[in-house]
């Protein structure tokens, strides 16, 4: 993977003088980011990979293959909520790719990571002031309550940006 990575570094390289935001080159553009973000994963290099695929996804970001890695590159730096926020959206975007092994691969994996770094999802089903749960936590299981506040999170950011003035923020940030 260090020679392909070399190479996509090389293919990129006509680029550098022209955005490449239209048409055949701006496809051709994604391809390479693309493929470049699954080598820095395949490589361990999960910042470039990251870095990447964001690049990838500002210039077409309908492109699945470079959500799914982003995701994967978030999940192996330990930033699962991202992670599986990314995966929501891909999701969402195109639900055909819920059904692929690659999709359901990395899901599993992000709860997992998310489940090993939370020993308890007490801070969030707790009211400050007691032991009580809060209402909204009632009946939830901890992996239960954390999904469900990290889609709860998901749906105020998207209103934030659907009726509050386009205010992006949290996963819709592109920074």
């Amino acid at each position: 993977f260090t020679a392909a990575h070399a190479s996509y570094v090389l293919a990129l390289a006509p680029y550098k003088m022209r955005d490449g935001a239209v048409g055949e080159q701006r496809d051709e553009k994604v391809k390479i980011l693309s493929n470049m973000a699954e080598a820095s994963l395949r490589l361990g290099l999960y910042q470039g990979a990251e870095r990447t695929a964001r690049d990838a996804l500002q210039l077409d970001g309908a492109n699945h293959k470079s959500r799914l890695r982003l995701a994967k590159a978030l999940s192996a730096q330990g930033d699962q909520t991202n992670a599986l926020a990314e995966l929501i959206t891909l999701e969402m975007m195109a639900p055909e790719i819920a059904a692929t092994k690659a999709f359901k691969l990395a899901v599993k994996t992000a709860k997992q990571k998310q489940k090993q770094a939370a020993p308890s999802a007490g801070g969030l089903g707790n009211n400050i002031g007691g032991g009580e749960k809060a209402a909204w936590a009632n009946g939830l299981s901890p992996p239960d309550l954390y999904e469900w506040f990290c889609n709860c999170y998901q749906m105020r950011c998207d209103d934030d940006y659907a009726y509050g003035g386009c205010y992006l923020h949290g996963p819709y940030d592109g920074e």
